[in-house]
């Protein structure tokens, strides 16, 4: 699933319609996506990993998909619970993640429609 308010483009390169152009009628998101102003914008993915190539991650979600490179200095985390029974972050490693692994990523979406992969946060396995 991605969400963000400025995810045309972002939804645009996944093949998705987000509803910035409905009926001939022009949204916001549109006017910011043509500036030159705006340098990048920020969106936050979140599925399962179906493929793990060098640095990018390939998630999918309800029938959807989308490769993801990540950033070199990305941030990766996992959720731990915590002795008070809090999910806590707690630091890893790139190969800590594994395909199949549900996680969300902070993505920024730079001049030219290109990805880049920050932040990653594993989330915790649903309990049964």
């Amino acid at each position: 699933m991605l969400i963000s308010s400025f995810s045309y483009q972002l939804g645009k390169k996944a093949g998705l319609t987000i509803g910035a152009e409905l009926g001939g009628v022009v949204s916001p998101a549109t006017s910011l996506v043509k500036s030159k102003v705006i340098q990048s914008q920020w969106a936050s993915a979140r599925g399962k990993i179906t493929e793990i190539k060098d640095r990018t991650l390939t998630l999918a979600a309800a029938g959807d998909s989308l490769a993801i490179p990540i950033k070199e200095n990305a941030e990766l985390i996992t959720l731990v619970t915590g002795e008070e029974g809090t999910l806590e972050p707690k630091t890893i490693e790139f190969k800590d993640i594994q395909v199949g692994d549900e996680v969300t990523v902070q993505i920024e979406v730079l001049a030219g429609g290109q990805l880049a992969g920050g932040n990653v946060t594993l989330l915790p396995a649903p309990s049964q």
